[in-house]
């Protein structure tokens, strides 16, 4: 519970006694905690809203079965781009920086917004709520490799394959 707090603290927010209530009865994993409460402080910041235990409620409760509002597309980009690089969809959904996941999850970035037009934000919350400047910097990572490393390029292009053959 402790890292859920200090995610709070890290976007200057303080949550409250009724917010850090209804935080520590949410029936999760703390990774999947962690990335409900970035799901939310990516709500509260770009809404200029309050942190009140009503919308951690609401937002919550909106952002507890993220994957339903998302397409097929979308979902298959994740598995293609999780199945080429051996790591599991959870590995890159998680808010964690391990380098083995770091190129997946890049990958896993460009794609989404390339071949499902995804909105860098929408990207950032389909990924564990990441904020627009880490998409943003993954999608232009790898658009920048893609000039000079013929073995990403080749990455990419299987997993294209990957995904049309799905």
């Amino acid at each position: 519970m402790r890292i859920v707090f200090q995610e709070c603290s890290g976007a200057g927010i303080i949550p409250s006694e009724d917010v850090r209530k209804i935080l520590a009865t949410q029936p999760c994993q703390d990774d999947a905690l962690v990335a409900l409460v970035r799901r939310v402080l990516v709500d509260v910041h770009e809404g200029n809203q309050p942190l009140t235990s009503a919308l951690v409620s609401s937002l919550l409760q909106k952002h507890a079965e993220p994957r339903a509002m998302h397409t097929t597309e979308q979902l298959e980009v994740l598995r293609a781009v999780a199945e080429h690089f051996q790591v599991g969809i959870r590995e890159i959904e998680v808010y964690d920086r391990p380098k083995d996941i770091a190129l997946a999850r890049q990958v896993a970035m460009y794609l989404l917004g390339e071949m499902c037009r995804m909105p860098p934000r929408q990207i950032g919350k389909f990924l564990g709520g990441r904020d627009l400047t880490t998409v943003l910097y993954g999608q232009g990572a790898i658009e920048d490799r893609l000039g000079t490393d013929a073995a990403l390029q080749l990455d990419i292009e299987e997993i294209k394959a990957r995904i049309a053959k799905a």
